[in-house]
């Protein structure tokens, strides 16, 4: 039952993280109604980006049985998914000035891209891990 709990979880996460990735590739600022829609995707991503970490964790920590491209991919998407969160967690409070606001914009928008490579990197692992199993 928690494998597919992990299943699930994982799916859906990096399904968010396509949607969130889709609705940012406009070649501008976000703005509009693409600007809510990012909004409102990134509740999913703060709400499951943790859950991940947690349903995901126990089978991090199994050295042996697990090889290094999904570890690595779990922890940069796990790092770079809260830098992600945190940038605009902090833009939203009235502590940035404009230029630290802008710097924020510009980290948030990084990590957020580097977020992508790094679920990539899991999918990757995840992939060459059931084949690993399989066999």
């Amino acid at each position: 039952m928690i494998r597919l709990v992990r299943i699930a979880v994982a799916i859906g996460l990096c399904g968010i993280i396509a949607v969130l990735l889709a609705s940012s590739l406009g070649g501008g600022p976000l703005h509009g109604n693409t600007l809510m829609f990012h909004m409102m995707v990134s509740g999913a991503m703060v709400f499951s980006l943790p859950v991940f970490a947690l349903v995901w964790l126990p089978q991090m920590l199994d050295f042996e049985h697990r090889g290094l491209v999904l570890r690595t991919g779990f922890w940069l998407l796990l790092a770079t998914g809260f830098v992600t969160i945190a940038t605009m967690f902090l833009s939203m409070l009235p502590i940035a000035g404009t230029d630290d606001l802008h710097q924020l914009i510009s980290i948030h928008g990084y990590a957020g891209f580097v977020c992508v490579a790094a679920t990539a990197i899991f999918v990757v692992g995840w992939i060459l891990s059931c084949k690993k199993s399989i066999r």
